[in-house]
């Protein structure tokens, strides 16, 4: 159960997603150094963050905070067709190298 909670597909694009937001939030992308700044970063502190960068698209993290709160996640990291798959076999063989070495051998 470990592994079908921790690493479903979904839960690791919100992972992603969730951090982008946060490199965008936080200044210099950093966590305070302040004990007291870096305790107010709390779950309900970044949700309400999320909120009010969602709704604004001028605010620092807004994209993948409306990801995050829509729900609306990238189900795809690139489509081929067989046409495709027979015109660029070598090409879509790296490609599909490439995803499962960074983001992990999930079906493609």
């Amino acid at each position: 159960m470990f592994l079908q909670v921790y690493y479903h597909d979904v839960r690791r694009i919100y992972d992603i997603y969730l951090l982008g937001f946060l490199k965008e939030f936080l200044v210099g992308s950093r966590l305070p150094n302040d004990l007291n700044d870096y305790l107010e970063l709390n779950d309900s502190a970044i949700l309400a963050e999320l909120h009010k960068a969602s709704k604004d698209a001028s605010e620092r993290g807004h994209f993948p905070a409306e990801l995050i709160l829509s729900r609306n996640h990238f189900r795809c990291v690139h489509e081929v067709t067989a046409k495709d798959r027979e015109r660029d076999h070598e090409i879509f063989d790296m490609l599909k190298k490439e995803v499962k070495r960074r983001f992990g051998k999930e079906d493609c």
